[in-house]
């Protein structure tokens, strides 16, 4: 019996118009009415998460894990259930690391007045600042130096795959296990993003925070995914499902793999597993 469903949201439960489907809400809907509501855990920030939760009634989505599980909150209260921040050393060189591979790293706060941070001296490239340059703080080095002394909850660079993979090797090799290193595709801005954070977050570790809060076994779940950052989820979980078009690594990993984004996969596997019809 499935009791929780475990949902990545870019490619999983919504397209590049970041609009959900009317087969994937009813679907949701039905299963948080036979006692499995939503849980998503997102690479998006806790701001750009929050429009996908709105198209959902109040109760069907109980759970967000925002910044790949950097943090974790019930829903609707918005309770904290984790809060997992960078280490003040590993943040700025993490941060040295990227501008060093000649990128323009986003560094992402807990403050509400500033929740995202870039260095004058080192722009994110403009595709990003089009759509983000309202809620961007620029800042010169010392202002930065303290938001990274503050240990923020993420940094992440967009560039293309061959440039974020080198960026994410570069890292692990000078920082090993202090940080958690990830490269995920973004339809919405045609490009790969490095994200470093702590080591604890992470999707399968925010879903792990939720069973425990909930009251539910790993058997209970069914997550699906599409990413690298989503293995280990699928893992996890009683029922994992990877979405049609996922990397390689991601359906090695799933149980079933069901249709794609496009095609409503998600209402798919839910249909499937939980409200068996």
């Amino acid at each position: 019996m499935i009791r929780l469903i475990a949902l990545d949201i870019d490619g999983t439960l919504v397209g590049d118009d970041s609009i959900v489907s009317q087969a994937n809400r009813s679907a949701l809907a039905s299963a948080r009415d036979r006692g499995a509501p939503t849980a998503l855990v997102t690479g998006r920030s806790r701001a750009s998460s929050l429009p996908v939760v709105e198209q959902f009634d109040q109760g069907v989505i109980v759970a967000l894990g925002s910044f790949d599980g950097a943090l974790v909150e019930l829903l609707p209260s918005a309770e904290v259930l984790a809060d997992h921040r960078l280490p003040a050393d590993a943040a700025m060189r993490s941060f040295g690391a990227m501008v060093g591979a000649g990128l323009g790293p986003e560094v992402f706060t807990q403050a509400a007045d500033r929740p995202v941070v870039a260095w004058i001296d080192a722009l994110p490239p403009q595709r990003w600042l089009g759509e983000n340059l309202h809620r961007l703080d620029v800042v010169d080095r010392a202002e930065l130096e303290r938001v990274l002394a503050d240990r923020p909850i993420t940094i992440s660079a967009l560039s293309p795959l061959d440039v974020a993979e080198a960026c994410a090797e570069r890292m692990r090799a000078e920082l090993g296990d202090e940080i958690d290193v990830k490269i995920t595709f973004s339809p919405r801005y045609g490009g790969y993003f490095s994200q470093v954070a702590a080591p604890r977050a992470t999707k399968v570790e925010a879903v792990k925070t939720v069973v425990e809060r909930l009251g539910v076994t790993s058997d209970e779940v069914l997550a699906a995914g599409d990413w690298l950052n989503d293995v280990d989820l699928l893992r996890f979980a009683g029922i994992g499902v990877a979405m049609d078009g996922s990397v390689e690594a991601v359906l090695l990993a799933a149980d079933w793999v069901t249709a794609s984004v496009e095609d409503d996969g998600v209402a798919l596997a839910v249909r499937r597993y939980v409200l068996r019809g």
